[in-house]
């Protein structure tokens, strides 16, 4: 008994499920919800019940508009798909076309990253077989002087000059930042536009916060890029957001080792 239940159960579900029957049974039941919830839910006598579904109901309430309002339903509801679909095509390609857009930022600031790794590295390997270079000619220009001593000399400069393995190899522009911020104890670059500070009263601004020309605020942006990764390298300290910038200790060591070097 239970599985005849169960298997009438699924044919009437699979024939709901149908376009046609399915819109039949919807229209049915939004044209007759009142008279089939008093006689479902209701608290009088069920003939009570009965006699209000029978004067609330005709043979086109409970036949006719059904038929004809589902196969109106279910014709018109691919239509209605369609329409819905027009009308987001236009937000949906936008919507697409700002996904993409940033998609396609996110890849350019991981190749920006890449490719600045890559001149650093560059950089990096350049400086070191520039030493190479500079130190294999002051040997051979002592040996070319004569003198055992003169080259164990020139050796023992290279062995002394030599920066610590552990600090980095860094390209002049963030030298000059490191030796600014030695010499200054606090970088600071500024990029407001000096135009800006004559709109303001006195004493209402910072005044290092603005460039002393615009030229100087345009060349700080560049340069603040290059704090920034000065600052991955653990060489200066961000004492902000946006700066100013201070000398970590190991930033002192490499400045104290690039004076020995250039000394």
């Amino acid at each position: 008994m239970t599985d005849f239940l169960k298997d009438v159960f699924d044919a009437a579900q699979s024939r709901i499920r149908s376009p046609f029957i399915g819109s039949i049974v919807i229209v049915f039941l939004a044209i007759n919800w009142q008279p089939l919830f008093n006689l479902l839910f209701g608290e009088t006598p069920v003939l009570d019940r009965l006699a209000y579904f029978s004067a609330k109901t005709t043979a086109q309430s409970l036949y006719l508009w059904p038929i004809f309002g589902g196969i109106a339903f279910a014709l018109a509801s691919p239509w209605l798909k369609f329409a819905g679909a027009w009308a987001a095509k236009v937000p949906t390609a936008r919507l697409k076309n700002l996904q993409d857009e940033e998609a396609h930022q996110r890849q350019i600031a991981d190749i920006r990253r890449s490719t600045e790794l890559e001149e650093q590295r560059a950089a990096e390997e350049e400086a070191r077989e520039r030493r190479k270079i500079d130190a294999a000619k002051r040997v051979k220009e002592a040996e070319e002087a004569g003198g055992e001593d003169l080259v164990e000399e020139v050796k023992d400069d290279r062995a002394t000059a030599k920066v610590n393995p552990r600090l980095p190899l860094l390209t002049s522009e963030q030298n000059q930042l490191m030796i600014q911020a030695s010499q200054s104890g606090t970088l600071h670059l500024p990029i407001e536009d000096p135009a800006q500070r004559n709109m303001l009263a006195i004493g209402d601004f910072d005044q290092k916060a603005y460039a002393l020309t615009s030229e100087e605020a345009q060349a700080n942006k560049i340069k603040r890029q290059a704090a920034d990764r000065l600052v991955t390298m653990r060489l200066l300290k961000a004492m902000e957001v946006d700066g100013p910038w201070r000398l970590t200790d190991l930033g002192r060591e490499y400045v104290q080792r690039l004076a020995q070097r250039d000394g």
